[in-house]
């Protein structure tokens, strides 16, 4: 499977063009994401990142 590339699961923070990559959307899907609460954004000076947990959450359906 794609997601478990050993690079993947070592990197902590991703970039916005990451995460439209990984899931094959644009930014504004994202952003509607951000806005809905299924991802959450991470600012460091101008640039926002995503936490790879939070990432993990999205790729593995919850079992609820």
């Amino acid at each position: 499977l794609f997601f478990e590339s050993p690079g993947l699961n070592l990197k902590p923070l991703y970039k916005m063009a990451e995460v439209c990559t990984l899931f094959n959307v644009t930014k504004t899907t994202i952003y509607e994401w951000i806005k809905h609460g299924k991802l959450k954004p991470h600012k460091i000076r101008s640039r926002v990142y995503f936490l790879w947990q939070d990432i993990q959450q999205l790729l593995i359906p919850s079992q609820e």
